[in-house]
This record gives structure tokens, sequence and C-alpha cells, in this order.
């Protein structure tokens, strides 16, 4: 080989190392930046955020904080034991982000439950006092972080009562202080009532423990919360809505689907936001 074409050669070995180190250069100075650029966390659970995260949310007027109880019980064989839980953060993160400016607490996964609940394996029952205290103590808490709206929330008939009697307490002792504590029941009472007279045009047990509806949002969440295999009928006296049978259910699952679930997911994930909504605006103009 000439000595020319010697050179030319270890030139072009030049180059390339060259070209080489400015792509790994590139590439390193990329990574920087994107490991330097801040992390917006647009999370509306306020567990997935840091102290300092929640205090600059507070900040920039999120004023307004859910505490969505929910609940671990049985419903029969076909149905997971949290259905209530894996039903409400979904609900609760619709409901917050379609309120505006508002965060949720982690979901309360107990609450009290019905003697007829209690002796089926799984199912955790607080007695209704303590279940007061638990939201008291956490609306609290909410308080003290600098929350003005605490809304208190639930997915459970049990869980109404406590709530309806914590919230006035509490938005009685707070109301000079302009800290507003207020509970939401359209999207689980009313919602219920609307949702069982449309099933009952269809000829079927319109409410239930297990029931058509029951089933039907749990499905339209995931559908590895239930067992279609075991759906079967319950009792259907009045409805679904008198007692349970021996494997704990009432009404009737088994035309149960997604579509009907998510039809009442958004039912009752709307009637909370205008609830809330034309609560807080009621507040306000109140001040």
């Amino acid at each position: 080989m000439s000595k020319y074409k010697l050179i030319m050669n270890k030139m072009k070995i030049f180059k390339n190392s060259i070209g080489s180190v400015v792509c790994i250069l590139l590439l390193i100075l990329t990574c920087c930046a994107r490991e330097n650029k801040p992390v917006i966390n647009d999370s509306v659970f306020i567990e997935d955020l840091t102290t300092a995260e929640l205090n600059k949310k507070i900040k920039e007027g999120y004023s307004t904080v859910l505490i969505y109880s929910g609940g671990t019980e049985a419903t029969g064989p076909h149905v997971v034991l949290g259905k209530h839980n894996f039903k409400l953060k979904s609900y609760a993160q619709r409901v917050a982000k379609g309120v505006g400016k508002t965060l949720v607490v982690p979901i309360i996964p107990f609450a009290p439950n019905h003697i007829s609940l209690k002796k089926f394996p799984g199912t955790i029952s607080l007695e209704e006092q303590t279940f007061y205290n638990v939201n008291k103590e956490i609306a609290l808490s909410m308080i003290s972080s600098g929350f003005t709206h605490i809304i208190l929330m639930c997915d459970h008939y049990n869980s109404q009562q406590p709530l309806r009697q914590l919230a006035d307490t509490l938005a009685s002792s707070y109301r000079n202080q302009k800290v507003d504590v207020y509970y939401a029941g359209s999207g689980y009472a009313k919602a219920r009532e609307i949702i069982e007279e449309s099933i009952k045009k269809r000829n079927i047990a319109a409410g239930g423990h297990g029931g058509h509806w029951d089933v039907s949002e749990i499905m339209s969440i995931s559908k590895k919360h239930v067992r279609p295999d075991l759906f079967d009928i319950g009792d259907t006296i009045k409805g679904g809505n008198a007692q349970l049978d021996h494997r704990g259910v009432s009404g009737d699952p088994r035309k149960a689907n997604t579509k009907d679930g998510r039809q009442y997911a958004d039912l009752r994930v709307k009637l909370y936001i205008e609830e809330i909504k034309n609560h807080i605006k009621a507040f306000r103009k109140e001040e």
C-alpha cells in the first residue's frame, strides 16, 4: 500500500472516531437535559405527591379535597372483596378533574357493614362511631394541610348517615374560619334511584347486592374483578333490595355487562361533579 493510501485510511479512521465521539457527547447532553427537566406531577391523588408538591398545588388554588369511602366486603362468590375501592379510584379521579382544582385522599377501604355480611370471610366492618372518627381525623388533617373545601363521599349504604352527621358537625365548627365541610351524596343515592328505574323497564331485578348494576359497574373497571361462570340470580324480593340469599347475593347479575356499567359510572360522576360545583359556588357566595 502506498504512503498516500495509508495516510488517507488513517484520516478516515480519525474522522469516524471524531464522529463517534460527537454522537456520544450529543447523547450525553440530551440525557442530561432530560434529567434536569422539571417533573410535572399531575396526579389528583395526594399519595402520589411529595409534601412540597402538595403544598405548591394548594398555593396554586387546589382548595378542594375529596374524602371518598369505599369498603371491603363479600358480594357473593362472583365479585371480588375490594369492588368498592376499585370503582372509587376511577370515579374519584374523574370527579376531581371535573370539579377542577381538586385532589383526593387515599380511598378509605373500610366501612360499616350490615350484620348479614359479617359472617362471610373477607368482610371488614367498622362500627359506625369508628368509621365516623376515622373520617373526622382525615378531615381535620386536610384542614390542617390548608384545604378549605372538604368533601365527604361514599359508595356504601351504611356509610351515608355517619358522613352526613360528621359534615354537619364540622361545617358548624369551622364555618367562622371559612372552611367548608360537606357531604356529597347524589352520585350514590340519587344515581342509584335513576339507575334502578332504568333497569326495571328492562324487566330485570333492579337492585341487589351483587346484582345487575353492581356487577356491571365493577366489570366496567375490569373484568378480572368478577367471575362470570358464577353469575346466578339471588334473592329478588323488592327487586333485589330486601334480603340476601345464603350466598350473600340479591338481585340478578346474569345480564351484567360493561356497556351498562360505563353508563352507570358516567351518571354517578356527572351527578357528583354537578353537586359539588353547585355547593362550592353557593358557599363562596355566602362568604
